[in-house]
């Protein structure tokens, strides 16, 4: 029902918020599509900077980002501050614009 699909939102947006990360158990997902997700994202990040960069902003505001493009902010500090923070040296990928009501 409508009351459990927001409750479950609720509590993985504060895990997402609070810790960063949540752990999903017996979601149904068939292991070999789990191997084939990790084996394609492994193959994508091990592949050229040319590659990876075909994919730079090809979803909405997601696809890759390559190293030196986010900056990580945990204090929600001011533009200027978040400006001036080093960039993580990290690569990323993000399908984003799903909006908060896919869940439901």
């Amino acid at each position: 029902d409508a009351e459990t699909q927001r409750s479950i939102a609720d509590v993985v947006d504060s895990a997402m918020q609070h810790t960063g990360f949540f752990y999903l158990v017996n979601h149904g997902i068939d292991h070999s599509a789990i191997t084939a997700f990790y084996d394609a994202n492994q193959k994508f990040f091990a592949s050229p900077i040319e590659n990876k960069m075909k994919f730079h902003g090809a979803f909405g505001e997601g696809g890759f980002s390559p190293n030196g493009t986010q900056k990580f902010n945990i204090h929600n500090g001011t533009e200027t501050e978040t400006q001036n923070k080093k960039s993580d040296l990290v690569e990323s990928f993000e399908i984003r614009n799903m909006g908060h009501d896919w869940l439901l």
